[in-house]
């Protein structure tokens, strides 16, 4: 596939990432392709206004054709990650159609789960005892008895964890505690920071991003994180509003092959966020109201979007990394090895995890003392 190809399908994640950041100044975990396999499996069921908008949001008007590639992408990504779980609510009293009952259990290897919204106490609890089973447990207590009070009949949920089976490579004993991160320029706290000295890793000063940017591989050799690094201590909000405009797979193409001292800070962050109102801004908001047109999931009643819950969770810690140990070209363009460079990720960066140039997360890490 061309370059423009994955530039086009992860324009929605510098979408998302770009409206998320407005809406906290705290560290960001979010899910784009989790969220992608949500919408593209929604889309199948809306008509007239209300696909138009979900097709333009992931950017492939012509969907159809993204449907087979998501097939292959769900599978691919469970290589990778430990849950990659999409589950589909519906008020009971609602006809679903055989046609959308079959594409769920073809496109997600599920069902469509028909639950009693008018007996608030008994939804949530049955809601969350399926989102239990489905992570092994691993999200307990999603949905509050609150948040249900008004679900009338349809709640989306996406579950993403990233595996951490990553070959061992960052020594124990490299850790150190007493490393500085600057939060803010006035604000420093100490950071567990592991450390990689004169190893090969793929990396680039970009002007107009005004950063360094290193390609770290994990074990998985089509599975990698890439690090921006602003070059100022407050240099992120630039770099995330720049995003929508600054060709970012033109600057990756520029990586270099650098023997390298890397300063990473070990971090674990988990962040569960309502997606209702993101997903509206950047421009599919009928929707969540009465003028939704999803007939193709149900012709009886007017079927709306209530919740779209999106729950995402990474670690990165001494086992989950791996350095690159061969002189191999990166993902993006080919260059020779460079003299000793040093990235010090010690102050507030942007990282894009990413398996075959799908983004599979986007964050930002601004305090690594806090989820």
């Amino acid at each position: 596939m061309d370059m423009k190809y994955h530039e086009l399908r992860n324009k929605f994640a510098l979408d998302l990432y770009q409206e998320l950041s407005k809406l906290s100044s705290q560290n960001i975990i979010v899910s784009p392709a989790g969220l992608k396999i949500l919408l593209t499996t929604l889309l199948h069921g809306a008509r007239g206004v209300t696909a138009a908008e979900i097709a333009k949001v992931i950017y492939f008007p012509e969907y159809k054709k993204y449907f087979v590639d998501s097939k292959t992408l769900i599978p691919d990504l469970e290589k990778h990650l430990l849950t990659l779980k999409t589950l589909i609510f519906i008020e009971k009293s609602y006809s679903i159609s055989s046609d959308f009952r079959s594409f769920i259990k073809r496109f997600l290897s599920s069902e469509i789960h028909e639950v009693d919204f008018k007996n608030h106490p008994g939804s949530v609890e049955e809601i969350n005892g399926w989102i239990a089973k489905s992570t092994n447990q691993k999200i307990n207590g999603l949905l509050s008895f609150e948040s249900m009070s008004k679900v009338t009949s349809l709640v989306l949920v996406s579950t993403v964890f990233l595996k951490p089976h990553c070959k061992y490579k960052f020594q124990k004993n490299e850790t150190v505690t007493t490393i500085p991160f600057y939060v803010k320029p006035n604000l420093i706290v100490d950071a567990e920071m592991m450390i990689l000295r004169e190893k090969r890793f793929c990396t680039m000063k970009s002007r107009a991003l005004d950063a360094q940017i290193i390609e770290v591989p994990f074990a998985e050799n089509k599975l990698n994180m890439i690090i921006i690094l602003p070059k100022k201590l407050d240099g992120l909000e630039d770099i995330e509003s720049k995003l929508g405009s600054v060709d970012l797979y033109g600057e990756l193409s520029q990586l270099w092959l650098s023997k390298v001292n890397l300063y990473l800070p070990k971090f674990k962050l988990e962040q569960t966020t309502e997606m209702n109102e993101i997903l509206s801004k950047i421009g599919m908001p009928t929707a969540f109201t009465d003028k939704a047109n999803f007939s193709g999931i149900s012709l009886s009643g007017s079927l709306t979007i209530t919740h779209v819950i999106h729950k995402a969770l990474i670690e990165v810690q001494e086992t989950g990394i791996e350095a690159c140990e061969e002189t191999e070209p990166n993902s993006y363009g080919r260059a020779p090895l460079k003299a000793l460079t040093e990235v010090k990720c010690d102050h507030p960066f942007l990282f894009i995890i990413l398996a075959q140039r799908e983004v599979l997360f986007i964050g930002r890490l601004q305090n690594p003392n806090e989820k």
